[in-house]
């Protein structure tokens, strides 16, 4: 009886990972994405910085400053254990700053890398700009916390649902939809000579739908590490 019972215990503590992500956010991404963060925002800041585009400087100094901080912090591998809750969160604000640069690189396919800096205060940067911070901000702040919120009260009754969802008997996956979706979407641009901007368009709106999953499930891991610490996988 209390070997059942410590099964089901141990099966109510299992850190849940979201609908789109199969093992979660490890202590590990710290020592890889805050270096990714740091070569995209110093690129995007001096070139910004040489064309005088002053909110866009600002923006990514401040993504600097935190990626640099941050690689600093993936050095101490006892800090990152010992503050585990600390790192998630360093890893949260991380992933939002990889979700900032990837989108303003697919700003910058979808205005024209030559035109970009020239034209962040035309109506189409805004309105895009605008787009994609909608995504963002929705996946992140209502559509993926749902899912976790709802974990937390059926007690993980859906995760077998999902897991059907990532795995590749999902018909979506192994149909010729996306196939098709990739043809329909992709082939009249190609002929009319609109790939890249059509192309920085959907990644755009692809990266602010996916990445704030990563967000998301940091924050998450942050709080559950603050309440089963003894859970939390070592580096």
């Amino acid at each position: 009886m209390s070997k059942i019972k410590k099964q089901q215990e141990t099966v109510i503590l299992e850190r849940y990972h979201g609908p789109l992500i199969t093992n979660g956010v490890g202590l590990g991404y710290i020592k890889i994405f805050p270096w990714i963060n740091f070569f995209v925002s110093l690129l995007f800041y001096s070139a910004a910085k040489f064309n005088g585009v002053n909110f866009i400087e600002n923006l990514f100094l401040c993504c600097l400053v935190f990626s640099i901080i941050s690689i600093i912090y993936s050095f101490f591998n006892i800090i990152i254990e010992k503050f585990s809750v600390l790192t998630y969160i360093f890893l949260s604000i991380t992933f939002f700053i990889t979700l900032i640069g990837l989108d303003f690189i697919s700003l910058m396919m979808l205005v024209g890398g030559d035109d970009f800096y020239s034209s962040t205060y035309s109506f189409v940067f805004k309105l895009f700009s605008f787009i994609f911070l909608a995504f963002s901000l929705i996946m992140t702040f209502f559509v993926y916390p749902y899912f976790y919120r709802r974990d937390r009260r059926t007690n993980g009754a859906y995760r077998e649902k999902e897991s059907k969802f990532n795995s590749g008997d999902n018909k979506l996956f192994s149909s010729n939809f996306l196939l098709i979706f990739g043809l329909v979407v992709f082939v009249p641009p190609l002929l009319t000579g609109y790939l890249e901007n059509v192309f920085g368009l959907v990644i755009g709106i692809l990266f602010s739908l996916v990445i704030p999953a990563l967000v998301v499930d940091a924050f998450y891991a942050a709080l559950y590490a603050k309440q089963h610490p003894e859970e939390i996988d070592e580096l």
